[in-house]
């Protein structure tokens, strides 16, 4: 039997905690275009490159999947995909403890 996900939604976290989850993970996200190579973050990797990485790729490795990677979160994600939603589903999919504050 598969264990269900929670839902979370962005409503469910305080100001706070999203603060300090785009401050640790991608403290650009809401101004670049799907990665940001300013910001070396969690393996330079955006939380949209995160999110293509969870939902396009059953088995990722470095290299032309990288490329291929931050190619759907630029070209295609990015461009379709409201930055709240995509912390939506950055939060549903990433292994993440959220603490109260």
């Amino acid at each position: 039997m598969q264990s269900e996900k929670i839902k979370l939604q962005l409503t469910d976290l305080s100001k706070e905690q999203i603060s300090a989850l785009l401050t640790i993970e991608d403290p650009n996200f809401y101004t670049h275009n799907g990665f940001d190579f300013q910001t070396a973050g969690a393996g330079v990797t955006s939380i949209t490159q995160a999110m293509v990485k969870y939902l396009y790729f059953e088995h990722f490795e470095a290299g032309f999947k990288k490329i291929e990677q931050t190619l759907i979160a630029w070209l295609a994600v990015n461009p379709l995909v409201s930055k709240d939603e995509q912390l939506t589903v950055f939060i549903n999919t990433a292994y993440i403890e959220i603490y109260s504050m």
